[in-house]
């Protein structure tokens, strides 16, 4: 097993595949530098190698368990928060149709942890019908994970499905606010009557930035043709 990791991240050839892109020359250099290491059993025995010779593969889960490592608690924090999100506002209905998915950098962090993916069969959306796994390359998921950082909000996309329920809640305001207000909060939303960062667990609440905002004024008019969709 793995040790001393913090110790084994001060070494130059350790420092030059961390920093900055990874890129095939910079792998293949540290492949060759991490070898060369290996044949000594002093060395081994120090961090816990168990092996004297690496490949391509071992290469590059090393490197991840030395990203994720310095970013464990973020990333812990990150999936805390995606699934306390999920439990409160379920992504899929009854009738196993998708209602929305998570975007941005929440997306791309959990993308990072994943070994694999489930495409779904576009001509049956919203409704979920699994097509085709598709297993993510190890230095690929590397990429992502240099995308490790903390959020500021919470971004999703929505399904026509998710259009219909809000339209149905917003038919009974003002009227029967009772009936809103029961239909609204099984709805994830954004802004005034949304997900709050108070309510969150500390662990959830630790993947977040907090700024403070002085003065914003925003108009966005998106327009969005979903064609396919990835469930994490």
């Amino acid at each position: 097993m793995l040790k001393n990791l913090e110790e084994l991240k001060t070494y130059p050839f350790v420092i030059g595949v961390l920093e900055g892109k990874i890129t095939k020359t910079k792998l293949k250099l540290f492949i060759s530098n991490i070898n060369e290491f290996l044949k000594d059993e002093g060395f081994r025995n120090k961090f816990g190698f168990e092996k004297n010779q690496y490949t391509v593969s071992d290469c590059t889960m090393l490197i991840r368990r030395l990203i994720l490592d310095d970013s464990y608690k973020l990333l812990t924090g990150v999936e805390a928060f995606a699934n306390y999100v999920a439990t409160k506002w379920p992504q899929v209905n009854e009738n196993g149709e998708i209602l929305y998915c998570f975007a941005g950098s929440l997306a791309v962090m959990l993308l990072g942890q994943a070994d694999s993916i489930t495409s779904i069969d576009v001509s049956y959306f919203p409704k979920i019908v699994p097509y085709q796994e598709i297993q993510i390359p190890n230095n690929f998921r590397l990429v992502l994970l240099h995308f490790t950082r903390k959020i500021g909000d919470l971004d999703f996309i929505t399904s026509q499905i998710y259009g219909e329920m809000l339209k149905k809640a917003n038919a009974y305001c003002p009227d029967d606010k009772e009936a809103y207000s029961l239909l609204r909060n099984r709805i994830l939303t954004k802004g005034g009557g949304g997900l709050s960062i108070n309510e969150l667990p500390e662990l959830a609440r630790s993947c977040f930035r907090l700024v403070k905002i002085r003065f914003l004024l925003c108009v966005i008019r998106l327009n969005i043709t979903v064609s396919c969709w990835l469930k994490f």
